[in-house]
C-alpha cells in the first residue's frame, strides 16, 4: 500500500451493508484525502445446468431499479460460513434442485472501486428435483430456462445489465469452452494411437495426437519440397529415393526381373 489510514468513521450501519469514511495520507506525496467505502456482506451465486444444456435462471424483482431482472440463485453470507454448503441449500430452497456436482468457478469482487464485497461463484450439475421451500420473495421470483445463445443475445441487447450476472455468465462460458476442448482432446487419443487423416486405411500408430500432428507437418513439408522445389525429373528421383523405390533400369542392372512400376520383367 502507498497510503496510511489516519482515521475511519462509520457513518451508516445497516442489515447488509455499512458505509465508512476514511481519512488517508499518501506515503509518496504526503497529501491527505477522504475515501468513502461500502462494506457489503459476502454472497454466493450458483448457475444450474440442466441435463439438456439449458441454463436455469431466475427472474426476480430488484427494488433499487424497480424492475424484474434475470439472475442466478444467490444469497448473502456471513463471515466464516462455507460457501459451497450454503449454495447447495439455497439451490434447493429457490429452485427445488439438488446438485450432484458443484464446481467453483471464481471469486467475484463487486464494485472494487468503492465497495468491499466478495462473491463465490459455482456451477451446479447433475440436478435432481426436490421439494422447494417457499421464501419471502417467492411471489416475485420466476424460474426460467435459457440456452447459452439466448443469454448471449440478452446481454448484447441490454436485457441483462447486472455486472455480477454478466461476470458470472462469462465464467460459465469459459468453463464450458475449456470442458469442450478437454473432451475433444481426450476423444482423439482414447486408445493411445493416432490415425492419419489423409490415409485412413493405414494402420493407426502408437503416437500421441500432438506427435501425430507433428509427423503430418513434416510429411507436408517434404511433399511441398518435392512438388515445388525441383524439376519434374529431379522430383521423381527424389521421391523414389525418399520412398526407397528403385528404378526399373537399376533392377535390371542388378538382375532383378520385376519392374516395381509396370509389374513386368
Amino acid at each position: 500500500m502507498n497510503f496510511e489510514v489516519l482515521d475511519s468513521h462509520r457513518v451508516y450501519s445497516g442489515a447488509t451493508l455499512q458505509l465508512a469514511v476514511d481519512d488517508i495520507k499518501s506515503s509518496e506525496s504526503g497529501v491527505t484525502s477522504k475515501r468513502e467505502v461500502v462494506s457489503k456482506d459476502g454472497f454466493g451465486m450458483v448457475i444450474p445446468l440442466a441435463s439438456d444444456g439449458d441454463i436455469v435462471c431466475t427472474e426476480l424483482f430488484h427494488y433499487p431499479h424497480r424492475q424484474m431482472e434475470i439472475s442466478f440463485p444467490m444469497v448473502s453470507m456471513n463471515k466464516g460460513e462455507d460457501p459451497e454448503s450454503i449454495m447447495r441449500v439455497e439451490l434447493e430452497k429457490q429452485l427445488g434442485f439438488r446438485a450432484g456436482r458443484l464446481v467453483k468457478l471464481a471469486e467475484i469482487h463487486e464494485l472494487p472501486e468503492c465497495a468491499c464485497s466478495v462473491g463465490h461463484l459455482y456451477v451446479a450439475e447433475d440436478l435432481r428435483p426436490v421439494p422447494k421451500q417457499r421464501g419471502a420473495d417467492e411471489a416475485t421470483r420466476t424460474v426460467v430456462r435459457h440456452t447459452e445463445l439466448e443469454l448471449r443475445k440478452k446481454v448484447r441487447k441490454g436485457s441483462i445489465r447486472s455486472a455480477t450476472v454478466i461476470a458470472a455468465l462469462h465464467h460459465l462460458l469459459d468453463f464450458q469452452e475449456r470442458r469442450r476442448i478437454t473432451r475433444s482432446s481426450a476423444a482423439e487419443n482414447t486408445d493411445g494411437t493416432w490415425g492419419c487423416p489423409l490415409f485412413p486405411w493405414l494402420p493407426a500408430l502408437p503416437l500421441r495426437p500432438s506427435r501425430g500432428k507433428l509427423l503430418m507437418a513434416m510429411f507436408a513439408a517434404v511433399l511441398a519440397f518435392l512438388l515445388l522445389g525441383r524439376s519434374p525429373r529431379a522430383r521423381l528421383s527424389q521421391a523414389r529415393l525418399l520412398l526407397g523405390v528403385r528404378s526399373c533400369k537399376q533392377n535390371r542392372q542388378q538382375g532383378l526381373s520385376v519392374c516395381p512400376f509396370s509389374g513386368s520383367s
